[in-house]
């Protein structure tokens, strides 16, 4: 017991002492920041930078979109249980017909979640104040993260194989490097205005179901993806303060939506290839 003791000790005592980087009176202005519900505080859409706003024209931000009816409806009550419910039948459905193993259920079903919560992060590179908000749902240990995490792994293989496809910047210069262009070239580039809440469901997983058929077998497995995007994509929900509200269109996730949205993306180009093709067309992810 000595020993352990001594040990214990010596453990402390050889500890770094960690160092705050701000002086006292920054560590009280950050505190007071932090304390002051007047304020919302959030890291920008872009460029690394920290956001002190209003909280008023926080909400009134939020407010704008999710009452977008387009977009979102609001639910009169917590739809977890409901969900949670179709989620176990489809999966208690696979494990029966050996799609998956007991593992793979186990880890869709998630039996204790949280509720998915909804936020703006500001787009001050826009120049508008106050500044549009980019809509992100925080999704982590809901009922739909297992289920996009599954999916995504069938699809992270598929987006490579697009042909505009480039991976970063390092990519995009290997492809210019070779390429010789005329002199009277148009260079151009293209935006989507609010891309992810535009994408129809039925659309996006036609688009999906034509990738996987090829990449993936056998087709029991296919469908079962299928049917587990068309959970997270139709069923998905959130919360604004005490308010649940249904999302109508793509779900904004941080990791999962981009995915998603790149293979829609994929089949509408690869459609135009007909009609017309560049010289050179390249995307991050399409």
């Amino acid at each position: 017991m000595n020993v352990v003791k001594q040990d214990i000790e010596n453990l402390n005592y050889d500890q770094k002492r960690i160092r705050n980087n701000l002086t006292v009176r920054e560590r009280r202005a950050l505190k007071e920041l932090s304390n002051n519900k007047k304020l919302t505080i959030k890291p920008a859409d872009k460029g690394g930078l920290i956001v002190i706003q209003n909280t008023e024209d926080y909400h009134a931000e939020v407010l704008r979109q999710v009452l977008d009816r387009a977009n979102y409806r609001i639910l009169k009550s917590n739809p977890t249980n409901q969900i949670l419910r179709i989620i176990n039948g489809v999966v208690s459905t696979a494990l029966d017909e050996r799609i998956i193993s007991e593992k793979i259920a186990k880890f869709l079903c998630n039996k204790t979640p949280t509720i998915p919560v909804f936020y703006t992060l500001p787009k001050v590179h826009k120049g508008i104040f106050p500044p549009p908000g980019r809509p992100i749902v925080a999704g982590t240990d809901s009922i739909f993260q297992p289920l996009a995490i599954f999916v995504d792994k069938f699809l992270q293989p598929l987006v490579p194989q697009a042909r505009s496809f480039i991976r970063d910047t390092k990519d995009f210069l290997l492809k210019l490097r070779d390429l010789s262009l005329p002199a009277d070239v148009i260079l151009a580039t293209l935006d989507i205005n609010s891309l992810y809440t535009s994408i129809p469901h039925n659309e996006g997983i036609v688009a999906i179901k034509q990738y996987l058929s090829i990449a993936v077998s056998p087709p029991k497995l296919v469908d079962f993806i299928l049917a587990l995007l068309e959970i997270v994509l139709k069923k998905n929900f959130f919360r604004y303060g005490s308010i649940f509200y249904k999302q109508i269109r793509v779900p904004i996730w941080r990791q999962q939506t981009p995915i998603y949205t790149c293979q829609h993306l994929r089949t509408i180009i690869s459609g135009q290839t007909t009609i017309f093709w560049p010289i050179f067309f390249a995307g991050f992810g399409i």
